[in-house]
Order: structure tokens, then sequence, then C-alpha cells
């Protein structure tokens, strides 16, 4: 869970991570294999003396997210897993590419889209070609689930706090437990804390006594947790994919 000012350069790394952990790219009908490729996505070791919260160990992540936290414990029943995407993209021609290929075995695949694009020997600095498509078949995949134990990061972050920080829905990012960010104390400006997703559609807190969040925000530790709700702009129930169930912008139990 990213706060938008991260999100678009931890999409990104979400991507790599997917492709090259878990699968493998295919654009044009060649077959990248895929490795640390993007700034800012490091497996550096973290250096600080807590890296992870009590009751998770810090474990070798991919190549494009580094190490990760991973809970000592198993996802309880109440969780559900909030799966990632990644897509696979077909060759840029005129007037419309090749079809990409079909999504890695098990994965969902989300449909195609065609979009403009820039072939290898195109002016780079010239504006995107509306002569050339290629197609672009988007997956899902639950590939991270097993590897976090259900756990999602919900980042405090410098933006102002809101109810939407727990989304029910997928939002195609995969969980960034990242060593040496997690909220120590309520002074902390930008830090995550480990949450799941329930079959309710709620946000609750992995380990209490870590740490969780109040309605407004605010860091607290140990005493009954609030489970945080789920929200659904305009009322749209695909927003709670457990319940199918919204009133007033809010997944419904």
């Amino acid at each position: 869970q990213l706060d938008p000012y991260r999100a678009a350069s931890a999409r990104a790394c979400s991507m790599v991570a997917l492709l090259s952990a878990a699968r493998h790219a295919v654009v044009g009908g060649v077959l990248l294999f895929l490795a640390k490729s993007l700034a800012g996505c490091g497996s550096d070791a973290p250096s600080c003396v807590d890296p992870c919260p009590p009751g998770f160990t810090l474990k070798p992540g991919d190549s494009a997210l580094g190490p990760q936290c991973v809970s000592n414990a198993a996802a309880p029943a109440s969780s559900v897993c909030r799966g990632s995407s990644y897509a696979v993209i077909g060759t840029c021609k005129s007037p419309v590419g090749s079809e990409p290929v079909k999504c890695a075995a098990g994965d969902t695949d989300n449909g195609v889209d065609e979009h403009c694009c820039m072939g290898p020997f195109d002016n780079k600095w010239a504006a995107c070609h509306s002569h050339k498509k290629s197609r672009g078949r988007r997956c899902g995949t639950t590939s991270s689930c097993a590897y976090s134990k259900n756990v999602i990061d919900i980042w405090h972050g410098y933006v102002p706090w809101s109810t939407s920080k727990c989304q029910a829905k997928s939002t195609g990012s995969m969980p960034n437990l990242q060593p040496c960010k997690w909220c120590r104390n309520a002074a902390d400006p930008d830090c995550w804390l480990p949450y799941y997703v329930t079959i309710d559609d709620t946000c609750i807190p992995a380990a209490p006594s870590v740490g969780w969040y109040s309605e407004n925000g605010t860091i607290k530790v140990g005493g009954e947790p609030i489970p945080l709700k789920s929200t659904c702009p305009n009322n749209d129930k695909t927003f709670c994919p457990s319940t199918n169930l919204c009133a007033d912008g809010e997944c419904a139990r």
C-alpha cells in the first residue's frame, strides 16, 4: 500500500518483481529474462539494527523489491489474498501489432487493450505514433500471497490520512514490506504497519503488538485494535469483492 507520490515507482518495481521472480516477460514474441533493472528498486542489505518488526523475519526478496519482512505466522483463515497484476505485450506495428501471449498457467486473463506505441527505431523524442499500436494482455496473479502470507503494508505517509488506506480491491501492486521502514513509534512520519485484508472487506492489523492505525491515522500499540473499513467510491460494489456490499461509500458487512 503506497501513497500517491511513491505509487508510480512502486508499481514499476512490482511489475519487474512479478516478471523476474515468478514470470518471464514476453514482448513481441521474444523471451526477456528480467533482472534488477530499475533505479530505486534495489536489493541492498538493510542498514538498521532492527530491520523488521517483532514476529517478522528478514528474507531475500526478488531482484526488484529486494529483502522483505515476512511474517513468522501463517495467514489466518479470515484473511484473503489480494492479488497483483502484470502485463504481456505484443509487437509494435502499423496498424496494430501481434496478439500477446497468454497469461502464465493458473493466472487470470483480464483482457487485452490496444495502445499507441513507438518502435525501436522511432524518434524517441517524438509523440507516441498514432499509426502504430501494440496489444497488451492484463494478467492477475496470486503468486505474491504465498510469499507474504497475505500480509500487506499500509503506509502512514506524509499525505493526509484517509480511510482509503484500506483497499479491499486489488490495486495491482505487490506488498512492499520494506525493512527498516516499519513504524517504530507514533512520531515516524513515513512508515508502514502490517495488515490483512479480511473476508469482510476490512483491514485488520497483522500484529497489534507492533502497531495499528486508529480511524484518524494515529499509530497505537496493543489494546483492542479497530478494523479499518475499505472505501467504495461512488458506491461501486466491485471495490468490495468479498461482501459485494457497499453503503455510503464504505464496504458493508
